[in-house]
């Protein structure tokens, strides 16, 4: 494990980075806060500036239609302004005229008389169109026509004070526009807008005009920003009814920057505060931060040393209590590192129990080898304790481990020259040989075997080692590390099961390993998809010289590898436990092929071989009953054959199996009797009722004097048993002669016929001299 710069923010950095956002957040949270109250303050003050101005220039117009008022009700009372409205119908000229002179003095627009029956007597302006009755007595009275709004009030006139009915009634108008200018925009601080009928009647600023379109966007009493020339206008509405009672609407409105000045200022204000304080802070916590972080990135420099083995580093001490602490620490930690590294490395590259280098270190050993000299040639050498386990378990692990380490020492004390030892697991060693040419190997191997010619001595009980031996030849052989250590494992293997001294390695046998490894994987597949076929090879009565039985023997045709012998993929099934699904198969195509055979009208006794694991499974004899029934067979159909050696690898329940297919009155015979390891005792009591000699006694049978002794032996013992011989291996008629002479009753060999299929053991048999005449 490395320590290494990456992409992730120092500890300084982080400390400032977290300061700042603190910091940042404290700021925008008082900020905004700050900012929120002032701009809600602002927008109160606003709202009440703008209902102040409301009341200003409602004032406003009221002042003037008081002026109005007062102008009128003096008027009304003036003698001359009687006698001229009296006179009216017969002189209006005059009476207009002294109306045109008072409008001009009170600076209004119209003025208009009706008489006592509430008809216009005269008027000032024709373009005025009024009804008396319209006209309210209320505040502010407000006539909208199509060009503009007046203001308008009125007086009743009596020709006598005290009569109880007017005579007649003045009527005065100011328009709107004479009243709303730049007083009103001085006076109130706003702009002025008036609206009605959907158009803007008068405005103190132009760009208003177009004010009536985003009118209907703000309700009464409210304020609110407004779209206005383009630009956005911070407006308040309020309004009042004409005295035709349509509504006429006012809008004060102020630009959004002018109606919150003080507000804009103090965000600004505000602003250049939080940014002048997270400056400050900023550097306060830089200078805190990289007091912080000294003695940190110290340690770190330490720890990087102390990563590449620079144990020796001095680990300085500081000021501050909790960082002298931490460094303590690290000189406690680099101690331990350093203790537990050169532990841990005794450990990986060396045997704990002999102190040889081990597996591991014989690998880097190896590849150092072949990286820095490539065009050397050397030689690795596996060796194995023979029969190791018995010590164990017979004198105990203690006493082997001790045995392994005198054969250690034994080892380095014959050390030669450019060798390497390794024990590279539980008995086996690894041994590097280095600049050995073919000559030096033998002689070098020999003498590693002679040193274990010499008893060894433990705790003062002597013992004979053997060992196997596999070697591997570099750059011959192998030219990489790991194929030249297999290539000695597959060596020594070989010499193990062949019982050499040493086997060097071949490349014939790497293949065979690997044939045998795909072989196991792909049997099971092979019963499954109908790879494998039974031939039939008959056997021959000598008494009636009629076929009676054949014997099945399984044939695998592979589609990649062609015909594979059983002698490659039986001991396969046995290891795997697919031994048991052959031999089901084998029993059922046999059963079946008989049956075929039955009901052509001949009948031939099935012999099938079961294996010792066969003879373990205690379902094979049920399995046999099934397969009969279900055929409709009975006993006789079926012999199942036995090797001595499956029987003698768990004698005591192979026989128990036997007697349960006896009882169920299967015929059992014993295969290849005469290699085994049964004894005559054994025989006696097994329950099998024919033996069959082993092919190895009867190939030289016509010329070979022993062999003949043996089968005539057999054949008299298993007679005395009350047994049938079958000769099996017959290859010429003379022993076929000698087998009658010894009154064996059947015989099978390549003399009689080879295995065959089933269709070409049909076609063979109907044309044989072995058919019943």
């Amino acid at each position: 494990m490395s320590i290494s710069k990456s992409n992730r923010p120092s500890l300084l950095r982080r400390i400032l980075i977290l300061f700042a956002v603190l910091l940042a957040i404290v700021s925008v949270l008082v900020a905004g806060t700050t900012l929120q109250a002032a701009f809600s303050h602002s927008e109160q003050q606003l709202l009440k500036r703008f209902e102040t101005s409301q009341q200003v220039f409602t004032y406003k117009l009221l002042n003037d239609a008081s002026t109005i008022k007062g102008a009128l009700n003096s008027a009304a009372k003036d003698f001359n302004t009687k006698q001229l409205i009296a006179s009216a119908q017969d002189d209006p000229e005059s009476l207009k005229l002294a109306l045109i002179n008072l409008q001009n003095r009170l600076n209004t627009d119209f003025t208009i008389i009706f008489d006592e029956q509430k008809r216009p007597l005269t008027a000032t302006a024709e373009s005025v169109n009024l009804e008396l009755t319209s006209i309210l007595d209320k505040e502010v009275q407000l006539l909208v026509t199509s060009k503009t709004i007046y203001l308008i009030e009125f007086e009743e006139v009596r020709f006598l004070e005290n009569q109880p009915n007017p005579d007649a009634w003045m009527v005065m108008g100011m328009d709107i526009s004479r009243i709303i200018d730049s007083q009103v925009r001085e006076l109130t601080g706003f702009e002025l807008s008036v609206v009605a009928r959907n158009k803007t009647y008068t405005t103190t600023n132009k760009e208003y005009l177009k004010i009536a379109s985003e009118l209907s966007r703000l309700p009464l009493q409210a304020a609110a920003p407004l779209m206005v020339g383009g630009t956005e206008k911070y407006s308040y509405h309020f309004g009042f009814n004409s005295i035709q009672s349509e509504p006429i609407s006012l809008v004060f409105s102020i630009t959004e920057s002018s109606a919150y000045l003080n507000f804009f200022k103090l965000m600004w204000q505000l602003i250049v505060v939080v940014l002048v304080s997270i400056l400050i802070a900023f550097f306060l916590a830089f200078y805190f931060a990289k007091g912080v972080t000294r003695p940190l990135r110290q340690l770190s420099g330490i720890a990087n040393k102390i990563q590449v083995g620079e144990y020796d580093t001095e680990v300085p001490s500081f000021n501050s209590q909790e960082v002298n602490n931490l460094s303590e620490a690290f000189t406690a930690m680099r101690d331990a590192i350093n203790h537990r590294e050169q532990r841990i490395e005794k450990l990986a590259y060396y045997d704990e129990l002999t102190g040889l280098p081990n597996r591991t270190a014989f690998r880097q050993q190896l590849d150092k080898k072949i990286s820095t000299e490539p065009n050397t040639p050397c030689a690795i050498m596996l060796l194995d304790i023979d029969r190791f386990t018995e010590v164990n378990d017979t004198l105990g692990h203690e006493f082997g481990d001790k045995l392994l380490c005198e054969i250690s020492r034994r080892m380095q004390g014959f050390q030669p020259k450019h060798a390497f030892y390794s024990r590279v697991g539980g008995d086996e060693f690894a041994i590097l040989l280095n600049n050995l040419s073919d000559f030096e190997l033998n002689t070098q191997v020999e003498q590693f075997f002679s040193f274990f010619e010499i008893p060894f001595e433990i705790d003062g009980v002597l013992l004979d080692i053997d060992i196997s031996a596999g070697v591997a030849l570099y750059p011959e052989q192998a030219s990489k590390s790991e194929a030249l250590i297999q290539a000695a494992d597959i060596a020594l293997n070989k010499c193990k099961a062949s019982h050499k001294g040493f086997v060097v390695y071949d490349k014939t046998l790497n293949t065979h390993s690997i044939q045998r490894l795909n072989l196991m994987s792909e049997l099971r597949s092979a019963i499954e998809t109908s790879q494998l076929s039974l031939y039939y090879q008959p056997k021959l009565d000598l008494e009636t010289n009629q076929i009676v039985s054949v014997e099945c023997l399984v044939r695998w045709i592979h589609p990649e590898h062609g015909f594979i012998g059983p002698d490659d993929f039986i001991p396969l099934a046995e290891q795997t436990g697919a031994i048991r699904d052959l031999t089901k198969w084998a029993i059922q195509t046999a059963l079946s092929q008989h049956k075929s055979w039955t009901e052509q009208g001949n009948f031939f006794r099935v012999a099938i071989n079961i294996s010792a694991l066969d003879l373990i499974d205690l379902s094979l004899p049920a399995y046999v009953a099934q397969q009969l029934s279900e055929l409709s067979l009975d006993t006789t159909a079926i012999t199942l054959e036995v090797t001595e050696s499956a029987i003698m690898s768990e004698p005591d329940q192979a026989i128990r199996a036997l007697d349960i297919l006896k009882r169920m009155g299967i015929k059992l015979s014993i295969d290849d009797f005469g290699t085994g390891y049964s004894s005559m005792a054994q025989l006696k009591i097994m329950p099998v009722s024919e033996l069959k000699i082993d092919k190895s006694f009867v190939l030289d049978l016509a010329t070979n004097e022993d062999d003949a002794t043996i089968v005539k032996s057999i054949a008299d013992l298993a007679h005395n048993l009350d047994m049938t011989i079958v000769a099996e291996g017959v290859e010429d008629k003379d022993s076929l002669e000698k087998l009658k002479e010894y009154n064996v009753e059947q015989a099978q060999g390549y003399f009689i016929a080879k295995p065959m299929p089933a269709d070409d053991f049909n076609e063979w048999y109907s044309n044989s001299n072995y058919r019943p005449r």
